[in-house]
């Protein structure tokens, strides 16, 4: 839902004061090789729903958005060998979340074209729709995804049943190692009846290896929050099955644009700082979307890259800024996560949704 932004906005501050913690890059592969791990040791987490609602407006098909959508997730596999996709959960969301997409939709929903019962609607408008319909060429999928959201959850299903199909057909025969994992969809896709209510849960290329590990009994509603309980899971499973492959997992990259994530992270840093064996923790990155932007003048243009933070770093500015030193007793070394959590707050108050609401 994202924090105050502007010149003023927690995102703007934080490259200001703490400009040692960022760094941009093209490539979400190009941040692995600088951290200098293989990509059997990288775990890339991405926000979903970021990802289907920044595909552009001139894709309008069902394939069209299978192909966007498999080209983009192929840049996170080239970077780590294990990708897990996050989704919010519509039943399981916050009353802030779910007011705030009440009034976007009231905002989009002027976009879709009214049409007569004579004449084909450019798409469904909610969750009753086929298959071919939605694979039919006349189908808008832009305007399901931007101004309908009832048709999204059996779009999204299918849309990802696809591109997990996509990705098998491409690596088969190859010997490049990977996993693909949808947290937070149905896995029947298309082949839910139109009466029958969703069920959330997972789509995975290893259902074996990732079931046990990102099956929750509290559900999580948010996929903000997502982002990190994959790497906490991950983490513990390294720590009960040392010879699994997940147990070589050194570094995680974060992928979103919602800059809720910088708090998110730095209380799970805090978390991260205070565990008995801080030694075998993992170096985690925010790695925030940037599109490009063009101006009159070529050199002031800036090409689409991601602005990556470095958690570890991140928090050791903060707590210096926040304590005025690095040398501290073990009493006020103690207060680390507090202040974190203070922080959060603090920075909730200047603008935020759920403080708004």
């Amino acid at each position: 839902m994202g924090l105050k932004s502007g010149p003023e906005g927690a995102k703007a501050v934080f490259k200001e004061k703490f400009a040692t913690s960022f760094q941009d890059f093209r490539t979400l592969a190009q941040v692995r090789e600088c951290v200098g791990v293989a990509r059997v040791q990288t775990l890339v987490v991405v926000d979903g729903n970021v990802l289907v609602m920044q595909i552009p407006k001139t894709v309008t098909t069902f394939q069209g958005y299978v192909e966007v959508v498999s080209t983009i997730l192929h840049g996170a596999i080239q970077a780590g060998e294990h990708v897990v996709v996050v989704f919010d959960e519509p039943e399981n969301l916050t009353r802030a979340k779910q007011e705030e997409q009440a009034k976007r939709d009231a905002r989009r929903e002027p976009q879709t074209p009214l049409c007569s019962d004579d004449v084909a609607r450019p798409c469904p408008t909610d969750d009753s729709y086929d298959r071919e319909e939605l694979e039919a060429s006349t189908t808008n999928v832009n305007l399901m995804v931007k101004n309908h959201r009832k048709t999204r959850p059996r779009l999204y299903d299918a849309l990802f049943v696809a591109v997990l199909e996509h990705f098998r057909n491409t690596f088969a025969g190859q010997e490049c190692a990977w996993s693909l994992t949808f947290d937070g969809v149905d896995k029947r896709g298309m082949d839910r009846p139109v009466d029958a209510p969703r069920v959330l849960g997972l789509l995975s290329s290893h259902p074996d290896v990732w079931e046990p590990i990102l099956t929750r009994e509290t559900p999580i509603g948010e996929g903000d929050l997502k982002l990190t309980d994959v790497c906490h899971r991950v983490h513990k499973a390294r720590e009960t099955h040392p010879e699994s492959k997940l147990a070589e997992v050194r570094l995680n990259m974060l992928s979103t644009i919602d800059t809720d994530s910088f708090m998110i992270e730095l209380i799970a840093q805090a978390r991260r700082e205070t565990r008995k064996d801080t030694s075998n923790n993992e170096l985690t990155l925010l790695c925030l979307r940037e599109p490009s932007r063009k101006r009159k003048n070529d050199a002031d243009s800036t090409p689409a890259h991601y602005t990556c933070v470095d958690m570890e770093a991140f928090y050791g500015n903060i707590m210096t800024y926040m304590f005025g030193s690095q040398h501290l007793k073990p009493e006020i070394e103690a207060r680390k996560p507090l202040v974190a959590l203070l922080l959060s707050a603090s920075i909730a108050l200047c603008g935020c949704d759920f403080v708004e609401l």
